[in-house]
């Protein structure tokens, strides 16, 4: 349990998203908004939402939990929240809780159910090789916010349920989350057969280890103190001069553009485990590998595995001419 105005590290953090979504109170005193860094969030509009079929179903869901007072909002980043989605691309959202779901019993123990029993089975529907929920804010958060959890520049390009304000107050001493980011990033591409193959290679290990491997950028320039969102740290990465790291990102975009879309029984079959969090355990990793995909696989083994070490190589390089610079 983190006591009122603690410093969130990234372990912190997940501490607090096990215990939101086991229905228990986060014990932090309320906060007023703080005035550091705010950011505009617009209600969602006919652009944002021209080519979501989901969407109609999705702002039910959330309604449910606002008017329930279990949420504030409800915002939707990365690519559908800039309209760049393809056929690979989940659903980042963020939620912005109530402060009676951090604080009152009855309340927690609601969102844990709205969670467990209409939003992760339609994040699993939206995409069925989803990979992990949602994010969650809160107003003790939000004053002393860590920006390895998520960088607030995700929120620059998004949309709400509502408009609104959303405001953090940074705390400056995070580096170390980003640092430990990077490195375990490194070490499970590294060893990618024990991290994301161990219920065999298919579309689901696929997309995690592919999604790991573009999110690796971002990770490493936040260990070199860049607050950048994903897409940044990959155009910075791409710009760097070092071909391997150029050849990877490359043949990972070439993957999620031509990726499929996955089947809906698999979706509503991850989804009848009412999970409380996404991954839901052994039996949802089983049931993710039943989807299989020989061409996925065929690209994977041909462009992507042989330039992973390649790739760690070159951010190497990277971070020695970074060292040699400071």
């Amino acid at each position: 349990m983190v006591d009122g105005l603690r410093k969130y590290s990234i372990k912190n953090y997940a501490r607090c998203v096990r215990d939101i979504c086991s229905g228990k109170p986060l014990a932090v005193k309320e906060a007023s908004m703080p005035s550091g860094n705010s950011i505009f969030i617009p209600r969602y509009d006919c652009n944002h939402i021209r080519n979501i079929a989901w969407f109609n179903d999705f702002l039910s869901v959330i309604q449910l939990g606002i008017q329930d007072n279990l949420i504030k909002n409800a915002i939707v980043h990365g690519s559908y929240g800039d309209a760049t989605n393809t056929g690979f691309s989940d659903l980042e959202l963020t939620l912005v809780l109530s402060s009676r779901a951090t604080s009152d019993h009855e309340k927690a123990m609601r969102l844990k159910n709205w969670l467990k029993q209409r939003l992760n089975p339609l994040l699993l529907n939206i995409d069925p090789l989803q990979h992990h929920g949602a994010f969650f804010l809160w107003e003790d958060l939000l004053v002393n916010y860590n920006n390895a959890i998520l960088p607030i520049k995700s929120y620059e390009k998004s949309w709400g349920v509502k408009e609104g304000l959303l405001g953090f107050q940074i705390d400056k001493h995070g580096g170390s989350d980003s640092e430990q980011s990077f490195y375990i990033t490194r070490e499970s591409l590294k060893e990618y057969k024990i991290f994301f193959f161990k219920f065999g290679m298919n579309p689901y290990s696929i997309k995690r280890l592919i999604s790991n491997i573009l999110l690796f950028p971002a990770f490493f320039y936040q260990s070199k103190g860049f607050i950048l969102t994903k897409p940044e740290a990959i155009n910075k990465a791409m710009n760097e001069g070092v071909d391997v790291i150029s050849d990877m990102i490359e043949a990972g975009t070439l993957i999620r553009a031509d990726w499929k879309l996955p089947p809906e029984w698999l979706g509503t079959l991850r989804g009848s485990l009412k999970g409380v969090q996404i991954p839901s355990g052994k039996l949802d990793r089983i049931f993710s590998s039943l989807y299989t995909d020989s061409s996925v696989k065929l690209i994977c083994r041909n462009e992507i595995l042989p330039r992973i070490r390649p790739y760690l190589e070159g951010f190497e390089i990277l971070n020695k001419r970074y060292e040699n610079n400071k």
